[in-house]
């Protein structure tokens, strides 16, 4: 499996599979010898401050599981939709990978660890089952990614990162805490994991790798920031911790043990990163983090940008220009190539309908990113006729509000 390359050219065209080798013992054997790895450094890491690494021009190591578990990247760009675990594991998933088949999507993003620190499938870590985190909704995840790539379908795992209720409470030892010493919640009420932690990194990546052995082709990290809401005047911070360094030595590692089971690493960004040079105060400093990840997504939504950004009055009712000026910005910072936007398919200010979402991708295509992925949060998505293949008749979508809804002032990272 070809990597993508960290800065420059972008991924190769090639396509088809790996050279097998030693065949599939040695492929088995090299994967255990990984997740023993893994599982061993999670039982003898320690809590010390880590820097993060300069961002390299050199590429990560090289996947040892190179064979038919994963799809290599998609050689013109990913194009792909968001839906839950639970989603994933009801009768509604024909009717995704129907709309998957009839139009040009070729990737999805499946939720594999949620905001309360559920995991969606069933996961062997010891920690997780240990914290009866493991709530399993997708029985068999190998099954269903194999799946997935029988149709050609690149499958990326959305694993929510230190916003962990579970491990927060069940684990008050690595969570944030007010000067009380009690844990700090966020205004939803739900815990957080500190970034600054090593052993909270161990448990995260330990998942990561353990979703990469089954299959999936991408680890895409969300919430992986500090905390934007909530008292933040009562939240301590650990002395001496730089948050955009703090965040970018966690990517760091985490992209080498996934890389090393098979997978790419990408990450979750606000939109704002494209636009600001500092970290938003959170640690999302765009240079920075896209030189610790395969990819980095932005969310690009119109409607979690304020009136007169980017000089546009109304941003959400401006979604071809919101989206081309915030990607331009990023473009203008880092390689294209190793932007792919998170693009709105949910109502919030204005109804968002086909129209709304095929102004976004493009915005998206015409700047020549490496693809985009549509974000709706109850799987119900606005698609545009563009996007579905000649044989299949589209009748005409009025605009749709999802039953969920994003809420302005805290946006999904």
């Amino acid at each position: 499996m070809a990597r993508l390359p960290r800065c420059g050219a972008r991924p190769s065209r090639s396509g088809g599979e790996a050279d097998l080798g030693g065949g599939a013992r040695a492929i088995r054997a090299r994967r255990l010898t990984t997740l023993a790895a893994v599982l061993l450094a999670s039982l003898l890491v320690s809590p010390a401050r880590s820097e993060a690494p300069a961002p390299s021009s050199e590429p990560p190591p090289e996947a040892l599981a190179s064979d038919r578990l994963h799809l290599p990247y998609p050689p013109q760009e990913v194009r792909g939709l968001y839906v839950t675990g639970a989603l994933a594991a009801s009768s509604q998933m024909p009717r995704v990978l129907a709309l998957l088949s009839q139009s040009s999507l070729n990737a999805i993003v499946i939720e594999l660890k949620d905001e309360l620190g559920n995991v969606t499938f069933r996961a062997e870590n010891p920690w997780a089952r240990q914290m009866g985190a493991v709530r399993g909704d997708i029985r068999d995840l190998r099954a269903l990614v194999a799946q997935l790539h029988e149709r050609g379908i690149y499958v990326v795992g959305r694993m929510v990162a230190f916003r962990d209720h579970r491990l927060a409470t069940r684990r008050s030892d690595l969570a944030l805490h007010q000067p009380d010493g009690t844990a700090w919640l966020d205004r939803h009420g739900i815990g957080w994991a500190d970034p600054s932690r090593r052993e909270s990194w161990s448990y995260l990546i330990g998942l990561a790798v353990e979703a990469a052995l089954a299959g999936v082709d991408e680890i895409q990290w969300d919430y992986v920031r500090f905390p934007t809401d909530g008292d933040l005047d009562r939240l301590v911070y650990p002395a001496g911790v730089s948050k955009s360094e703090t965040i970018a030595a966690f990517l760091a590692e985490a992209r080498r043990a996934v890389a090393a089971a098979g997978a790419y690493t990408s990450a979750d960004l606000f939109g704002f990163a494209a636009l600001t040079e500092g970290d938003l105060g959170i640690g999302h400093q765009l240079e920075l983090l896209a030189g610790q990840v395969d990819v980095v997504s932005l969310m690009v939504y119109p409607s979690h940008f304020p009136p007169g950004a980017m000089g546009l009055a109304n941003p959400d009712r401006a979604p071809y220009e919101a989206v081309q000026r915030s990607l331009a910005a990023a473009a203008r910072r880092v390689d294209p190539w190793k932007i792919r936007p998170w693009l709105q398919s949910f109502s919030l200010q204005s109804p968002y309908g086909p129209l709304e979402v095929w102004e976004q991708i493009r915005a998206a295509e015409e700047l020549q990113v490496s693809g985009w992925l549509l974000w709706n949060p109850s799987g119900r998505y606005a698609t545009p006729k563009e996007l579905m293949t000649p044989a299949v008749a589209v009748q005409p979508a009025s605009h749709q509000r999802p039953e969920q809804k994003e809420e302005p002032d805290e946006p999904r990272s």
